[in-house]
């Protein structure tokens, strides 16, 4: 998991959100160079990720996976797609004028390599799943301007307390309760003011 700061203030660093990685691994000495971060992953290799959202959505939602060398291939058939452990890629380097990147390894030495096909952030949708149609409800009165409302100060940091989640979105939004509401929030339509 990698965790997204806000260290506009050196004196009140804000934690705004997370991103969790496709597969299991120690995701570490990251490197943002044009909108990507270059991220050594130990076993799971260098991942690079499209971390251009962040500024507009510090939650994190945006961010996604455009290029990855699997270093460690030997545990990929594990439970989650790696293993937690010390082995793999240790660093890289990315801020070579001609695109190169340095990656160095614990096992296996160093190795060059140039991202040849760069993936897109796909666009984000949203389904009506419970979790969303529990939120957006027209059968329960002002249950869409409650959730508005709610959803208006629940995104406006990163939020990990699952209690102040209204009582009927933590039942039907099960699971990862807060990544579920914070991705239904970013589905509701906005409020609009009374004049």
């Amino acid at each position: 998991m990698t965790y997204i700061w806000d260290i506009s203030s050196l004196e009140k660093p804000k934690q705004t959100g997370i991103y969790k990685a496709t597969n299991r691994g120690i995701d570490h000495n990251q490197y943002v160079v044009n909108g990507l971060s270059y991220q050594s992953n130990y076993g799971a290799g260098l991942r690079v990720y499209d971390v251009s959202s962040i500024p507009s959505d510090p939650t994190g939602a945006g961010v996604c996976e455009v290029a990855y060398f699997d270093i460690y291939p030997e545990d990929d058939g594990d439970v989650g797609g790696g293993t937690v452990e010390y082995s793999g890629t240790w660093s890289s380097y990315a801020y070579f004028k001609s695109g190169y990147i340095f990656i160095n390894t614990i096992e296996r030495g160093a190795y060059v390599v140039k991202i040849s096909k760069r993936e897109k952030c796909a666009a984000k949708t949203c389904s009506a799943d419970n979790c969303l149609r529990a939120m957006r409800s027209n059968s329960v009165e002002g249950r869409l301007a409650e959730s508005q409302e709610f959803c208006g100060s629940f995104t406006q940091g990163f939020q990990a307390d699952v209690k102040v989640v209204p009582e009927f979105a933590t039942k039907a939004c099960e699971g990862n309760v807060i990544a579920r509401v914070s991705s239904a929030c970013a589905c509701l339509p906005a409020a609009t003011a009374a004049v």
